[in-house]
């Protein structure tokens, strides 16, 4: 039993081999995650064929159920046997898959596909170089189709669009605001891959927010986290990426900074994997350091430190100073709230009208069918205006552009406010 690559055993084919027996034995009386991954019903069916027997698994078979799981680690969340549950089993199936992708890789080597998309960094600077050229290629059918036969890419999975300006040449070009003479919090941008290369204004309007709300920013040299050389069953090189991560902001680190991964699945990497693939006590400081970007807003709430900028304006100064009789309203203010409050509402249309469920849409087609046509349109209970729930939905022209979240949310703290309200 040995999910950490800097231990010996971890490396052990017929170790492996005994675990992945008794993991799958446990899986198949259990059958909790029967719905989460391919990895469990292509398990479960195999064993149909064995009259239930793991010991009749052929070798393609486990490799099969090994191959498909793809790391989501919901099954981790899910399962009772874990190590984080403290019971005896010690069971975490997906570091099992990816200790199992690790020694096959040692002993029959990486293949291209796993090593080209488990450099992302790579992959990123090749395509920025040219990126009107690469984002055409990815849209050819004959380019596509190579794509496919090469590196078993599908020619129909949709790629992202590599942007014009990177985020690193973004930050070069504008600069990072100065560091505030008492900050709130002190963080660490860690943009990730994806933002880096492919969307920039995710961590663009996480620099606007963060500087709304008084936080010093920094954004040291990093790069890849490591997952997708980890998926692909490259620990040496997942090591090193998170080696590089590691030397390059501990320093920060100990200066008080925390690290604001904007991917989650970067975030969740630096959490739980570094520990296990680094060891030692400055990975578990390192880890310690990191903090989703909401994560950090919330505590800045709790703590009373965030920027409130339609509440504080309009509540703060209609209702909570009438009621505590702590003098006149502030016109300016109000006005700055009235002002602030229209790109909130923007988004939150923004939400109704790609989340139909939120404007009362209900995703129950079977129960639709099941009570007759029209039973929702007769329950849909009106709103303030008088119209179904499920129609109150934000038209927009089919020319207008389309709405994104985070810059919209970015929006407000680009407006000027009377005054600063951490």
């Amino acid at each position: 039993l040995s999910y950490s690559p800097t231990e010996l055993k971890y490396w052990d084919r017929a170790g492996l081999d005994k675990e992945v027996e008794r993991v799958f034995d446990i899986c198949h009386g259990c059958r909790l995650c029967f719905n989460l991954c391919p990895s469990f019903p292509s398990l479960f069916d195999s064993l149909a064929k064995h009259d239930d027997d793991v010991r009749g698994l052929t070798a393609a078979e486990k490799q099969r159920v090994i191959d498909l799981c793809y790391g989501c680690k919901l099954c981790e969340v899910k399962c009772p046997y874990t190590p984080r549950d403290g019971h005896e089993f010690q069971l975490d199936f997906p570091h099992l898959m990816a200790r199992a992708k690790a020694i096959k890789v040692k002993e029959s080597g990486i293949g291209l596909r796993e090593r080209v998309l488990g450099n992302p960094d790579m992959l990123g600077r090749l395509g920025t170089i040219a990126p009107g050229l690469a984002n055409m290629g990815s849209h050819n059918r004959l380019q596509r189709v190579v794509m496919e036969k090469v590196l078993g890419v599908h020619r129909d999975k949709k790629l992202p669009d590599f942007a014009a300006e990177t985020f690193e040449n973004w930050v070069a070009r504008v600069g990072l605001p100065k560091a505030p003479e008492n900050p709130a919090a002190k963080v660490i941008l860690f943009p990730t891959c994806f933002v880096n290369y492919y969307n920039t204004a995710p961590g663009i309007a996480a620099v606007t927010v963060l500087t709304k709300n008084e936080c010093a920013i920094a954004c040291p040299k990093q790069n890849c986290c490591g997952m997708p050389a980890l998926d692909g069953g490259d620990v040496a090189f997942a090591q090193k990426q998170a080696r590089s991560n590691l030397q390059s902001l501990l320093p920060w680190v100990r200066k008080g900074y925390r690290i604001a991964p904007i991917n989650p699945t970067c975030s969740m990497t630096m959490r739980r994997e570094y520990p296990m693939l680094l060891g030692g006590d400055e990975a578990k400081e390192f880890a310690a350091a990191v903090v989703d970007p909401n994560e950090l807003l919330f505590e800045l709430k709790r703590d009373g430190k965030f920027n409130r900028e339609v509440t504080a304006n309009l509540v703060g100064e209609k209702l909570l100073k009438r009621l505590l009789r702590l003098g006149e309203p502030d016109t300016a203010a109000i006005r700055a709230g009235h002002a602030n409050i229209r790109t909130h509402l923007d988004y939150i249309g923004w939400l109704a009208e790609r989340h139909n469920w939120l404007a009362g849409e209900l995703p129950c087609s079977w129960r639709e069918r099941a009570r007759g046509p029209g039973y929702w349109r007769r329950r849909a209970s009106p709103t303030a205006t008088g119209r179904p729930a499920r129609r109150c939905r934000l038209a927009r022209a089919p020319t207008s552009r389309a709405h994104r979240p985070i810059p919209r949310l970015a929006a407000p703290a680009r407006s000027t406010s009377p005054r600063a309200l951490a």
